[in-house]
């Protein structure tokens, strides 16, 4: 499917999903996900919308305002926000990301548990690249029309936010009174 947001280019995909009904009293299940190529004209400006976004940054930045702070994220960062609270973003001109919607099952408590772990909802870490890649497999998955089942679909995205919610947390420091008393042990 081809979005008819402005400024999104025509090479640009997406696809949308209607989950069965035990998947949206049981599961985490994606609503859409795609791969966005945009030129600057490209942007979102919400009071809310009922899914969390998980979102990879391939290539070029992106200004983003949530929660009352503003951010610019770049080539490799991972954005996730719960998009039920005002949420802004807006491309800069050659910005490509690829991007899942997602519900269900806590994912909003996940959402927003991961993003206070992490100090905010922009992840810069090694694991990023390996996220980012994953999040595009599914979006060329989708794009070709292959139909996952629910109990995957789930299984992706909550392996997904496991993987950012073990590099949101911040390492001991060597001279913490733990890391001490560790070492006394």
């Amino acid at each position: 499917m081809k979005s008819v947001d402005l400024g999104v280019l025509r090479h640009s995909q997406c696809s949308t999903f209607q989950p069965s009904e035990f998947a949206k009293e049981n599961l985490i299940y994606m609503t859409w996900c795609g791969h966005y190529f945009c030129t600057s004209q490209y942007y979102m400006d919400r009071l809310s919308y009922p899914e969390a976004l998980l979102l990879f940054v391939r290539n070029g930045e992106m200004d983003v305002r949530y929660e009352g702070r503003s951010f610019s994220i770049h080539k490799g960062d991972i954005l996730l926000i719960d998009c039920r609270n005002p949420h802004y973003y807006r491309a800069h001109d050659d910005l490509e990301f690829v991007y899942i919607h997602f519900d269900g099952s806590n994912s909003h408590a996940l959402t927003n548990y991961l993003i206070e772990l992490n100090g905010g909802p922009v992840f810069r870490q090694e694991s990023n690249m390996e996220i980012g890649k994953e999040i595009y497999d599914i979006a060329l998955i989708h794009e070709k029309g292959t139909i996952q089942p629910p109990l995957q679909v789930s299984a992706w995205i909550t392996q997904i936010l496991y993987k950012l919610s073990i590099a949101a947390v911040p390492p001991i420091q060597e001279d913490s009174p733990i890391s001490q008393a560790i070492q006394y042990i």
